[in-house]
């Protein structure tokens, strides 16, 4: 029982230390190949950890090869030709985001960037080694030579940014045995260990909070075509949900041409003549919502910058943003939006995903897996997003 108890007790972080410590005594040669180890009980005392959670120790590296079982005489080091690549065995590695930095605007580093800090502090609290994987750069001959360097996993923070060549990176990384974690919520994606924000409830926190705190009955989503993300489909769903549950019809999505990006427009008069015409396109496909007999009443939009283009659109046809229309974004990054140069803050609330916490997250699902916690088979952890009120006083 006294085990058992010991059992419980012992947290993982205290299993993950002994494992490095052990792991780090053989790859740094003070335990050379067929030196035997020493007794549980030294070892216990050496490690810090109950003779329970060694035993657990010593069994995962014997599965890896690094220790044999010589029955009743205990075990002894059998591959010492594996310390070259110790150090590997320790870190984690995180593939850098498809895109070109060169490509971005100062407004990413709050999207999947993000993440990706997330990832990098959790590896470091955890004592870890932190490597960063050139993911263009990565051949199958690369591939290949991190697989036998066995690194703890490799966890990769966005798949999809610009077309298919993510998930042809994780597909290969995977044919070669690494342990992957990934994030987001693609279907190709239920292959694997993955964390993703739940759109869904995002939606659904957002719609509520306009239905009930707001007295909205005519809620509608703004978004660019072609909605081809995963989000959209969840965001619908959690938002037609909330509507249902007071009540209430949903109402068919407003599908816009995708507005441009400000960050990458040097001269202030351009940004301006592109904000003016962003505003008037989405006011070209609002016509029919803003003249209908009952208008309505508050728009979602896709991601906190088109609020501003809507709010502007708005005014066209007399609506005054925050008191006729209210409108509600996405992602929590509006006081960093260029477009405030041109529209007041026409937003009422947004939905925070959280991206450091995903990032945290990431790392803890594949230590989870690394020490055997989970069951067999792809686990998916979707995290609650956190509503934003922003005009709150």
């Amino acid at each position: 029982m006294g085990e058992t108890v010991q059992l419980e007790l012992e947290s993982q972080s205290d299993r993950l230390r002994a494992l490095r410590r052990l792991r780090h005594m053989i790859d740094t040669g003070r335990l050379s190949r067929f030196d035997p180890l020493p007794s549980e009980r030294k070892l216990s005392a050496t490690l810090g950890v109950g003779r329970t959670t060694l035993r657990g120790v010593l069994q995962q590296l014997s599965d890896e090869g690094l220790l044999q079982s010589r029955g009743r005489r205990g075990r002894i080091v059998a591959n010492f030709e594996k310390r070259d690549a110790g150090w590997m065995r320790q870190a984690i590695a995180y593939l850098d985001p498809m895109f070109d930095l060169r490509d971005c605007g100062p407004r990413d580093q709050y999207w999947a960037n993000y993440v990706s800090l997330g990832v990098a502090q959790a590896i470091r609290s955890k004592g870890l080694h932190v490597v960063s994987l050139n993911a263009r750069g990565m051949t199958p001959a690369d591939a290949s030579r991190l697989a036998q360097d066995s690194p703890a996993g490799v966890i990769v923070p966005e798949v999809f940014t610009d077309g298919r060549e993510t998930l042809e990176l994780v597909q290969l990384l995977a044919s070669q045995g690494v342990r992957l974690v990934v994030y987001g919520g693609h279907v190709e994606l239920d292959a694997y260990d993955r964390v993703t924000s739940d759109h869904e409830d995002g939606a659904y926190q957002l719609t509520r909070h306009l239905i009930t705190q707001r007295g909205c009955r005519r809620i509608a989503h703004l978004w660019a075509k072609p909605t081809t993300g995963y989000w959209f489909a969840r965001r619908q769903a959690g938002y037609e949900r909330a509507m249902r549950e007071a009540g209430l019809m949903p109402m068919s999505p407003i599908e816009s041409i995708p507005l441009p990006l400000l960050e990458g427009v040097i001269d202030p008069a351009d940004s301006r003549a592109v904000f003016e015409a962003s505003t008037r396109n989405v006011a070209g496909h609002l016509i029919e919502t803003m003249m209908a007999r009952e208008p309505v009443e508050a728009l979602m939009v896709s991601t906190d910058r088109d609020a501003f283009a809507a709010a502007a659109a708005c005014r066209i046809f007399g609506k005054v943003p925050g008191k006729d229309v209210l409108i509600a974004g996405y992602d929590n990054y509006w006081e960093r939006c260029v477009e405030r140069n041109f529209e007041p803050n026409p937003i009422v609330a947004t939905v925070d995903k959280q991206n450091t916490r995903l990032g945290e997250e990431l790392v803890k699902l594949l230590l989870d897996r690394q020490e055997g916690n989970l069951p067999d088979g792809p686990q998916c952890r979707s995290l609650s997003p956190k509503l934003i009120v922003c005009d709150e006083t």
